[in-house]
């Protein structure tokens, strides 16, 4: 019985660890997570939907004058995303930082910036099943 248990917790642990949902299914706190997803590169693939939408707004005016700007949706894979670093790196190496951050009950979106340019992405998570992931990414430099 004991080795039961113990192969049990051990399981519960092993999923919890990893970035799977949690059995629980309690909202995980944002910030928490944000911390790590941004720290550690295979927890990030982990709570990622692929492929990942990915919007890179393309801005411009028609003949007369109006807005034109739209974005050019694409996706990224699990494969292109794995070979990435992890986001703090990319911010550090980058000189980028969390510039705002939004929130309703089960979504939530992150913009990271450098300041003094046009350089502007988001980040959007939705909350499942109790956990964050990742299900597009935006980029709105200019």
């Amino acid at each position: 019985m004991r080795i039961i248990t113990l192969i049990l917790f051990l399981l519960l642990a092993a999923t919890t660890s990893s970035g799977q949902v949690r059995a629980d299914e309690r909202p995980e706190n944002f910030d928490t997570f944000f911390a790590r997803f941004t720290q550690d590169a295979a927890f990030a693939v982990s709570r990622t939907q692929f492929p990942l939408q990915c919007w890179l707004w393309q801005y411009g005016m028609d003949g007369k004058g109006n807005d034109e700007s739209a974005p050019e949706i694409s996706v990224i894979s699990r494969a292109q995303f794995v070979q990435s670093p992890s986001l703090a790196h990319f911010m550090t190496q980058n000189g980028l930082r969390k510039v705002r951050q939004s929130m309703v009950t089960d979504n939530a979106v992150v913009d990271i910036g450098k300041e003094g340019t046009g350089w502007l992405v988001s980040y959007h998570f939705k909350l499942q099943h109790g956990c964050w992931f990742l299900w597009r990414y935006e980029d709105k430099s200019t």
